[in-house]
């Protein structure tokens, strides 16, 4: 009977760094303000300001821009801390009203902003509603720095029309891609729906 001899099985630790490669991006250079991914550019925002309100698909008009990838992180929250956060917002704003020489605006503003508290600790006293803590993270990508500035641009106008506004994670781009680009979180693309459970 013949013998077939069986291949010898390769102990060399780099037999698969060409396939990792293949996978791996060239380069991945975090600066103050922006992310270069091999031959890419990107840009993480937070987002800061939020409406007062929002309805069905809020976040759907900066999600839908071309190269936005965005990243919905929510955590649950006890509602005795967001209880007393809420009595000191308004023992705040409401000391703010008192202080004379403020313009009308800033003021109408500040009113507004002790309603909106007000009808929260209300709601929260005779309703039992589950409480997040929430953070959005919006990752823009393009393939030069030039239009990558352009479509920044294009999302902080469109969050600006519904009200919110986002703020570039200055020295903190690691962390920002990090959790929008490999978190476990609701992540959304303009090119895919995927959704990760981040409860």
């Amino acid at each position: 009977m013949p013998l077939i001899k069986r291949p010898s099985i390769s102990q060399d630790p780099t037999a698969g760094n060409a396939l990792r490669n293949a996978f791996s991006p060239q380069a991945l250079s975090f600066q103050p303000h922006s992310v270069q991914i091999g031959t890419q550019w990107s840009r993480v925002y937070a987002i800061v300001n939020f409406p007062p309100s929002v309805g069905p698909s809020w976040l759907s008009r900066a999600a839908n821009l071309e190269g936005v990838t965005l990243a919905f992180h929510a955590i649950p929250t006890d509602s005795s801390q967001v209880t007393q956060a809420l009595n000191r917002a308004i023992g705040q704003l409401e000391g703010s009203l008192a202080v004379p020489g403020q313009t009308a605006l800033a003021k109408q503003r500040a009113e507004s902003q002790v309603q909106d508290a007000r009808s929260l600790l209300r709601s929260l006293d005779t309703d039992q509603h589950r409480l997040f803590t929430v953070g959005v993270f919006l990752l823009v990508s393009a393939d030069n720095a030039k239009d990558g500035e352009r479509r920044a641009k294009r999302v902080e106008t469109a969050l600006s029309a519904v009200g919110m506004r986002a703020r570039t994670l200055s020295f903190r781009q690691e962390q920002g891609y990090t959790r929008s680009a490999h978190g476990d979180c609701f992540r959304m693309t303009s090119e895919t729906r995927h959704r990760f459970n981040c409860l």
